[in-house]
């Protein structure tokens, strides 16, 4: 399967399972109101979440199986226990840019400047009910995503167009499997964990490094959204 297209298979099935579950609403019926249709699409944001990560996970089981996944770029890479423990530490980091900061801005940016989604409601969207949360966003989608854009994506685009247009290139591919937060979330996710994900990945030599930062900063993540929840 081919880099480009192994990226869209999350976006495609994000888009195509909310495509379903609209027309699933409205089925025989009359036009329902748009509002109506929306609210109700956005009540099983959760099982559509799983889905798209099972979806990934099928995707990347096969790549894993048919050889196309890198989890060392050279030897001799970084012990797994060093990078794991890095990558832990950064992806608590990066929540911690978050939760302090950088999601107001998000916010902010999404009321000043606009946004296809209302401002202030993708935690909120994504995580109900969080044990479908949990599992898509803790147990699927740390392993799922890294083994798809840094363990498959990122080395086969290098090897067409070099390591750097490469890491751009998987980073914006991984902000868009992340559409359905909206604009400044999509960009701010290939900006600030496509990016430096795949830059560890590089450093490191370990895709055991960018996947300990992406479970810890979800874990964190789904702390978070417990706390609000509950």
């Amino acid at each position: 399967m081919r880099p480009l297209l192994t990226a869209l298979v999350g976006p495609v099935a994000f888009l195509v399972l909310l495509v379903g579950f609209s027309a699933y609403f409205v089925r025989g019926g009359p036009p329902s109101d748009p509002q109506e249709v929306a609210e109700w699409v956005t009540g099983k944001m959760g099982i559509i979440l799983l889905l798209v990560q099972v979806a990934l996970a099928t995707t990347a089981f096969w790549l894993w199986r048919s050889g196309a996944v890198a989890t060392t770029l050279r030897q001799p890479a970084w012990p797994w226990p060093r990078a794991v423990v890095i990558g832990v530490l950064f992806g608590a980091g990066l929540f911690a840019a978050y939760a302090l900061g950088i999601e107001r801005l998000l916010v902010a940016l999404q009321a000043r400047l606009g946004d296809y989604v209302s401002s202030g409601t993708v935690v909120d969207r994504i995580s109900r009910p969080l044990s479908l949360f949990f599992l898509a966003n803790c147990v699927l989608a740390p392993v799922a995503e890294e083994l798809i854009y840094r363990g498959h994506v990122l080395p086969r685009l290098a090897e067409r167009w070099g390591w750097w247009p490469a890491l751009v290139l998987s980073a914006v591919l991984f902000g868009m499997l992340h559409w359905a937060g909206g604009l400044w979330y999509m960009a701010a996710t290939a900006l600030l964990v496509g990016l430096p994900l795949g830059l560890l990945f590089l450093r490191s030599g370990v895709l055991a490094l960018p996947l300990a930062a992406h479970l810890s900063l979800n874990l964190l993540e789904f702390g978070l959204a417990f706390r609000r929840h509950w």
